[in-house]
């Protein structure tokens, strides 16, 4: 191995130090590399460490964060419901200054007509008509949720109600008596609230039809 000697005299005294060769000293303490792939491999090992390590730390944080309710947003709603019952509230806080307009329903109870005040907000004419005729449905308790007024629309003294299929076959489990009374009631409530109509007539899923109906649904309905 080359080296070099130098001496120093001190005193009287010779001193020797070996200096080895500076290149020789530098390639002997360095250490070979570690394969590419092998660094490849370690460094993306690191990187999905840190990453999966972020993520269930975040997962955790936001976690603690909700149950202190520090993340709750009280305006944000989370299904249709929530998202239903908010657009209610905000259209009755709106119109809360406004009159609102009585109906009167007209529907069987007991094997004759009684009738019942109804109040909702004032909007365009069908959409009035429109839940006048879903609040009839509902307390005449003739028909489940299942039943539902589809459109409704006007042509001068004519109503056509578009209601969706299950309507005939609930009309034929209440009977025929009933089922009179029921679409009397519609066309009294049409009537007396909603001027000009004077008569009705069905659709069911749009359609004119009577099959399995024990009244006959494609006539149009008016009263006596």
């Amino acid at each position: 191995m080359p080296r070099r000697v130098q001496k120093y005299r001190d005193e009287g005294n010779i001193w020797e130090e070996e200096e080895y060769d500076s290149r020789r000293n530098q390639s002997e303490y360095e250490r070979p590399k570690a394969p590419l792939m092998l660094r490849v491999l370690t460094w993306t090992g690191i990187v999905l460490l840190c990453f999966v390590g972020g993520y269930i730390g975040t997962s955790w944080l936001l976690k603690l964060l909700n149950q202190q309710d520090m993340l709750t947003q009280k305006e944000v709603v989370l299904t249709p419901e929530e998202a239903k019952s908010f657009v209610e509230n905000e259209r009755a806080a709106t119109y809360s200054d406004v009159k609102k307009l009585t109906v009167n329903l007209w529907y069987p109870k007991d094997g004759t007509l009684v009738t019942e005040k109804f109040e909702l907000i004032p909007d365009v004419k069908e959409q009035e008509i429109k839940e006048t005729l879903e609040k009839l449905f509902s307390v005449s308790k003739m028909f489940t949720k299942e039943v539902a007024v589809k459109h409704v629309f006007r042509n001068a003294t004519t109503l056509y109600l578009n209601v969706t299929g299950p309507f005939i076959p609930m009309l034929s489990n209440a009977g025929q008596n009933q089922s009179k009374l029921f679409i009397t009631g519609v066309v009294r409530t049409m009537k007396d609230n909603f001027p000009p109509i004077s008569e009705v007539r069905f659709l069911v899923n749009g359609k004119i039809t009577s099959a399995g109906s024990p009244i006959d649904l494609t006539a149009v309905w008016r009263l006596p």
